[in-house]
């Protein structure tokens, strides 16, 4: 009993992600004629890039996919102490 139990919410949890999706940004690598190149895709956004280099790909998600995150308000930020320091 327990382990179709387990099963039916393997499925649901699988059916799930599937029809809903994740908002989560997905970056992957690929090799095409011996070159490496990082892909990113923003789901939010429907913003992609394609990079050269890991740390190419490490500067996108610091400038352009953060930036377009919806930050908490200041207050709550000082309240947690995650303001950088003046």
């Amino acid at each position: 009993m327990k382990t179709s139990r387990m099963f039916i919410q393997f499925l649901w949890k699988g059916l799930h992600k599937l029809l809903v999706g994740s908002n989560e940004l997905k970056v992957w690598q690929t090799t095409d004629r011996g070159y490496t190149y990082w892909h990113a895709y923003d789901p939010v956004t429907g913003a992609s890039v394609v990079c050269k280099s890991e740390s190419e790909m490490a500067a996108w998600i610091e400038e352009e996919y953060y930036k377009n995150r919806v930050q908490p308000p200041a207050y709550l930020l000082d309240r947690y102490e995650l303001l950088p320091s003046q």
